[in-house]
């Protein structure tokens, strides 16, 4: 029987732990006796240790990204074209704590075709209600899933090695709508570093204002009478660009995850 207020689910999302730790020592590396880059593993396991003594979680999944293209490479092929490519010893470190957790028998999601944020979307889906959830992610997308009836929250990194809470009220506090409304937001808005285009010339300041009041591009487009015709315009031409962005924005979250709370269960970890 879960207790809904001690039992909790931390959900990490592995690869954006590993490139924050590696991309953050870049300038000053942790390195083994080889010489080899090893700043993404020793990063990754000193945070998990660190979320095991904030957060006191009972249960752990972690979620992996695809090794292929994903499912919105379908729908947008110049999806994320715009990032760097990632170094190899970043690579070879990924694999090295993917290797490290599976023998300590951690419980990892990663499936082809799906990015972790699928995984972690799914995961919450599962098990809301059941215990209290912590999303362990920089990855702002993730503030979609947070919801204060179900316990949901978002784990994000201040400033040195502080994980900041954001529940319902912290997101309204921090970008003025709730969370069901970033989906909007960050459609709108764009993400030039996965190359999502959003809708160009609308400034921060009216982004979050047509989320606050709107929560679906049906809704912005019903609604356009009441915006200046300078606005009016800008949404009447970058509709495609909108509608297109809304959709690789959402949160795919009907992966079946193969776990059960039990098998989740950290207690069960090996020692």
């Amino acid at each position: 029987m879960i207790n809904e207020i001690n039992d909790k689910l931390l959900i990490i999302d592995s690869y954006g732990l590993c490139f924050r730790s590696y991309f953050g020592m870049i300038k000053d590396p942790l390195v083994n006796a080889n010489g080899e880059n090893i700043s993404a593993v020793i990063g990754f396991f000193s945070t998990l240790s660190h979320f095991i003594t904030q957060f006191s979680p009972t249960h752990i999944f972690i979620a992996a990204d695809s090794k292929t293209k994903t499912f919105r490479h379908g729908d947008f092929p110049l999806y994320k074209a715009n990032r760097p490519k990632v170094p190899e010893e970043l690579h070879e470190s990924i694999d090295i704590v993917i290797n490290i957790l599976k023998e300590f028998d951690f419980k990892i999601g990663q499936i082809d075709g799906y990015e972790a944020d699928d995984l972690i979307a799914s995961c919450t889906r599962k098990f809301k209600g059941q215990l209290g959830i912590i999303i362990a992610s920089g990855d702002k997308d993730l503030l979609q899933l947070v919801d204060d009836e179900n316990s949901i929250s978002q784990a994000r990194l201040t400033t040195g090695k502080t994980w900041e809470i954001y529940d319902n009220k912290k997101v309204i506090e921090k970008y003025g709508f709730a969370p069901d409304k970033m989906h909007l937001y960050l459609s709108l808005l764009g993400d030039s570093g996965d190359n999502i285009p959003g809708v160009e010339g609308i400034g921060e300041k009216k982004t979050k204002k047509i989320a606050k009041d709107n929560k679906t591009t049906d809704d912005v487009y019903k609604n356009i009478h009441y915006f200046s015709s300078k606005v009016q315009s800008l949404l009447n031409t970058g509709k495609e660009n909108f509608i297109l962005s809304y959709k690789l924005v959402e949160l795919f979250d009907k992966i079946e995850i193969p776990y059960s709370l039990n098998e989740l269960d950290v207690t069960k970890v090996n020692s």
